[in-house]
């Protein structure tokens, strides 16, 4: 259960990262010189010995 909590956190907070970031790159389109954030993600596998968790 520890690990879906985690991945689920993960992703809400990388959803609520990437809309500030396009809400941003909205408010200021019109503004002269303003450059756009990109918000770039990859996963990365996990692989060897882990610590026991509660499943």
């Amino acid at each position: 259960m520890d690990h879906a909590i985690y991945t689920a956190m993960g992703a809400a907070s990388q959803t609520l990262n990437q809309q500030a970031v396009t809400a941003s790159n909205l408010a200021n389109a019109s503004t002269p010189g303003f450059r756009a954030q990109l918000n770039a993600l990859r996963a990365v596998p996990v692989d060897g010995l882990s610590l026991a968790t509660r499943t």
